[in-house]
This record gives C-alpha cells, structure tokens and sequence, in this order.
C-alpha cells in the first residue's frame, strides 16, 4: 500500500479522537488497572479501567466507556480517562476486537460480535466497584462515534452518548447515490487491523468487480437506520462539514430522527476536530457539560439539553457558531414549504459562460472526460463576483442536472468553492451521482441532495462549481473535500446540458437578514441597485445602515401603488440583505425605497421575463 492511502486509512483514524480536558477543580487522586476480559465466545479483550482514590459519593461513581478510532487501541483514551477520573468519573476503555492487543477478528463495526462485545464492556464498567450502574455513558470518535451511537440504537443500558464524527447510516456514507466512498474501500487496505477474511474479502472483490449492488446490500445490512426513531438515550452528536468518511447531512438526518433529548454541532473540518481553537474550546465544553449534566444531575448546566439551541452549526468563513432550536429544522435539515422566515432560495442555472441567476436564453451542453486512473479535469463554472455578503444557510441545497455519458456507467461530481481572489479558495459544498446501466440514447435527470454546510461568501468573492467524472486513484488533498468517491470502472465522456426543456441548476438556501461578522461595517445609510438586474424569478436588494434604525422596505409599481413589503422591522448597524420574489406581477419597471427615520432612498429595477 503507497503512503499516501495508508495515510488516509490509518492515520485519518487515529488522530481523530477529541480528548476534552477540564480543568480541574479538587482534582482526585486515581488508579489506573490494566486487564484482560474474556468475552462469551472465549476471546480476549485488552482493557484497562481508572478509578477515583476517594471514596464514592452517595450512589456511586458515574463512569464512561470510552471507544477509540478504527485501528487504534485502548490507550488512544487512556489520558481522557485519567483526566475525567479526577473530576469524578469511573473510566474504561478497551481495544475493539481485532486491533491493537486485543484477539478476534474485526467482521464489521456494527457486526453481532462487536455489538456483544460492546455489551460485555458496558456491563463491566457497571459492575466496577463504587460505579453507579444507572449513570455510564458511552463516548467515542469515528469508529467509537459508532460504537457509542450503537450503544443508543440498540438500547444497551447507558444514560448518555457522546458519538463524535460518526453516524450509523453506512449504505449513505459509504454507498451514496450508487458511488462507494473512496476512503471506506481504502480501510479494507489497512494492515492494523486484523479483518475477517470472509467480510473483507467479499467486499474487496465486490468492489473490484464494481458489484455495487452487493455493497450496498452488506452497507444495508450493518447500518442503524432503522432502528433511529426507537432511540431514547439521549444523545450528543460532534460532526464536521468536509468529512471523508461520514456524511453531515446523514448525520443530520439520523440526529432528526432521534426521539430522545439531543444536541448536535457541525463545524469546518474533515474526519477531525476542528482547527480553530476556539471551536474546540466550544465542543470540549459541550461534551463536559453533556455529561454532567446526564451523569451528574448538575442542573446548572442544564442549557446543554435544551431543544431552543440543540443545533449549532459554525460558519466556514466566520468561524462563529449559528444556533438553531430543533422545530426550525427549515433552517439546518430540508428545505420545507413554506421557507421558514428570513430564508429563501438562490436558483444558480448551469450555462454557456458558467453559473448564472437567470435561465440561460439559449440551449446547449457541456463535456467532461473521464479516464479510469487519471481522473478527470474539472469543468469550472464560475458565478462571478456577487455583490454583497451570501449568507449559506445549514439547510440541505439540491441539485437538478440533465446528463448523460458515453459509457455503461458515468459519474458527476459537484464541488462548489469560494474563490477568494490571489488563488485561494475554501469548500461550500459537494455532492456526487453514479448512473449505472445507462442508456446512451437517453437523457438522465439527476436529483441529489448537497452536503449541508453554513457558509458566507463576502463582498468581491466569487462561487466557482467544478464538475469532474470522477477523481484519479488517490484523492487530491486540496480538491477533493469531503466525501470522494471511487471512479468509475470504464471511461466516458459525460455530458450537461442546459437551457430550454434541459435546465441543470443548483438549488441553496440564503438567509435574507443577517450579520455578517467579518464584512466593513456601512458608514452612512445606503442602497445598493438590485441584482440581477433585469430579473425574472427573484433578485436581492442589498442596504447599509450606520446605526440601528426602525426601516421599511417597499417595492411600487410605475403608479405608485405598493406591491410589496419586503421589511418593517428595527434592524441593527449593518448591511442587510432581501430577496424580491415578484410571483404574479406583469413584466415591467418598478421602484423599491427604504424609508429610515432620517432618509428615504430609491432605485428603480427590471421585471423581464
């Protein structure tokens, strides 16, 4: 295996771990016992538990199970367990069957050997001496985010979870919209783990021979799906944006789901914790707080449970967290009907010269080419510079292609960018479809949903989609975010078509009000002219303000009679933006005016169809 692969296998897992330190407060002394337990099928299970030297409160000690990363081991953990250990909590941890020092082999995360032993490990920390049975949570990243997301989904007895960068949706991480994840088929190269031939054979050869149909039945048969709504054990979800190995919006969409209390954070970052400090800081302390407050009753950390802010979503750009209560799920899961307030959709059509607002005037197609092994180069199609701050909303954005290829089978993959100027750019989104058995003399239209992602795009920046066929043998690290997946087995060139009875587009989701954290800050009262302009389906009207002021935005026919109300709100001292949407209005000129309690502005704009 090259070093580049065994990188991504290896390496991605073991550094994933997020180790919280609090700080400590009357630390205890503690005792840390290595051992060996023995399962019900004989094998042997390297462990080790920690202890505080105290004597246990009224009731017992509440305990962790802790659960490493795939081919790592027990003492991935071993200085968060000590750390939690002073601070009052039992601890275990153990090495999953079939890697570091433990025996057995490793037959598949949620397999019924992993699962029982899995169970044997909860029932142990139970039964440790001072431990309080009813109060032990499960905790782990990657392939721990799985274990303790199975501890909920299969009730297993804990009181809480904290499952980090994992969900147990596998056929959509790992076989989405036909397409196997690249970074699940290179797992099956790592040589840290001792794999059951049978499992890692039959997936081995299913991939080699683009058996697609046979992976996704074995990716069927492990996940949780079904079992999501049943779950009660309130659970805490860690997850990132640019994960290469589990989706965010499956994540989001089995955090939905959950019928019991839950929290959930997402922010910038691939199949790790996230880079700025600061937003560590902030998952450290809702994972510390998660767990006092299930294990420990400390009601003075209550907020952690509270639906009004259960998801929390960091901006890409601003880096500053968005916090959204569960029933606004308009907001960071789907796009519901109606538009909860102050979202609306942004339309970008796929045409000749890129990405546009408007529906191209003329019909045509656009060709990419794939070559099994050496990829594809991408077909980039810019927007151009976009007049104001774009707030992306967490909401799930769709994309609406017409394609077709010259093989039996072709992929599309969507990465969308912010191209920042000087060379530099930063992920939004990205999404990807396989189509198998084509038919070369047909049209396919593709729907799929893009990855969630909170984002803004600032003034002068510019969104640039690029569409490739499918990547080379290994992933490119400054291209390839997120969730890249395995190239077709045959080479194709593919096309896009646009315009006409044939429109492609991307649908995202902007919020029409916002602050924008890192844009000037207005130093008079200002409009700007709309844009797109002329318009046909919708356009933003973009204004400053220097100071908080009560404000109204009106839009007038050529009459003067008022159409629309766009805004009648005290809005605070920044620019603003709002999206003009004129449903059944003829064509034609009309005017919008802000109104202030010391100016009235007006611009005129352009209705055409």
């Amino acid at each position: 295996m090259n070093s580049l692969a065994r990188f991504f296998c290896v390496s991605l897992f073991m550094t994933v771990i997020i180790f919280f330190a609090p700080s400590i407060v009357q630390a205890q002394d503690v005792r840390v016992v290595d051992t060996i337990l023995t399962m019900s099928d004989g094998v042997k299970l390297d462990a080790f538990y920690v202890l505080p030297v105290s004597p246990a409160p009224p009731g017992g000690y509440p305990a962790v199970l802790y659960i490493h990363g795939f081919s790592g081991n027990k003492n991935n953990n071993r200085s968060l367990a000590v750390n939690l250990a002073r601070q009052g909590y039992a601890g275990v941890a153990y090495s999953v069957r079939g890697q570091g020092k433990s025996e057995g082999e490793f037959d598949f995360f949620t397999s019924k050997n992993l699962r029982g032993d899995l169970q044997a490990m909860i029932n142990f920390t139970k039964s440790l001496p001072g431990v309080n049975p009813d109060r032990v949570a499960a905790h782990g990243a990657s392939q721990g985010g799985i274990h303790a997301w199975m501890a909920a989904a299969y009730h297993m007895g804990v009181r809480a979870v904290v499952s980090i960068v994992a969900n147990g949706r596998f056929e959509e991480n790992w076989a989405m919209n036909n397409a196997v994840n690249w970074l699940f088929a290179s797992t099956l190269m790592s040589d840290r783990v001792r794999f059951a031939p049978l499992v890692r054979d039959t997936i081995r050869q299913a991939i080699k021979d683009d058996n697609f149909s046979l992976i996704r039945s074995k990716l069927e048969e492990y996940s949780t799906t079904d079992l999501e709504k049943n779950v009660t054990t309130p659970t805490l979800m860690l997850v990132s944006y640019y994960d290469q190995y589990f989706n965010p919006s499956s994540a989001l969409r089995q955090f939905h789901n959950i019928s019991a209390p839950r929290r959930i954070v997402l922010w910038p970052a691939g199949h790790s914790g996230p880079s700025d400090p600061s937003q560590q800081a902030y998952i450290n302390d809702v994972a510390e707080r998660w767990l006092r407050y299930w294990l420990k009753d400390d009601t003075s950390v209550e907020s952690v449970a509270s639906p009004d802010s259960a998801v929390v979503m960091f901006n890409a750009t601003t880096g500053k967290p968005h916090v959204y209560s569960l029933s606004n799920s308009g907001a960071w899961l789907y796009p519901t009907d109606p538009l909860p307030p102050k979202v609306h959709r942004m339309r970008l059509y796929i045409g000749e010269d890129g990405l546009q607002r408007t529906p191209p005037t003329k019909s045509g197609y656009l060709l990419t080419s794939y070559l099994r092994g050496l990829g594809s180069n991408a077909l980039s199609l810019p927007l151009g510079t976009f007049p104001g701050p774009m707030f992306i909303a967490g909401t799930m954005g769709k994309a609406h292609l017409v394609t077709n290829g010259q093989a039996s089978t072709y992929q599309i993959n969507l990465l969308l960018f912010d191209k920042q100027g000087g060379g530099s750019s930063k992920p939004v989104t990205r999404a990807h479809y396989q189509v198998r058995n084509n038919d070369r003399n047909t049209r396919d239209v593709l729907e799929f949903d893009l990855n969630t992602a909170v984002h803004t795009v600032f003034l002068q920046h510019t969104l640039e989609l690029d569409i490739t066929g499918g990547m080379a043998l290994l992933p490119n690290p400054t291209f390839d975010f997120g969730n890249a997946v395995i190239g077709p087995s045959v080479n194709s060139i593919d096309t896009i078509f646009y315009g006409g009875d044939n429109m492609s587009y991307l649908d995202l989701y902007l919020y029409d009000q916002s602050t924008f954290e890192n844009s000037p800050q207005p130093k008079s009262i200002t409009l700007a002219q709309n844009y797109p302009n002329p318009f046909s389906a919708s356009t933003m009207i973009r204004f400053g303000l220097e100071k908080p002021d009560r404000v109204t935005l009106s839009v007038f026919d050529l009459m003067g009679r008022k159409v629309r109300t766009l805004v009648d709100d005290k809005l605070d001292d920044n620019f603003h933006m709002f999206s003009f949407e004129p449903g059944n209005l003829p064509d034609g000129v009309y005017i919008y005016q802000l109104r202030t309690s010391t100016a009235v502005l007006t611009k005129m704009m352009t209705l055409r169809r």
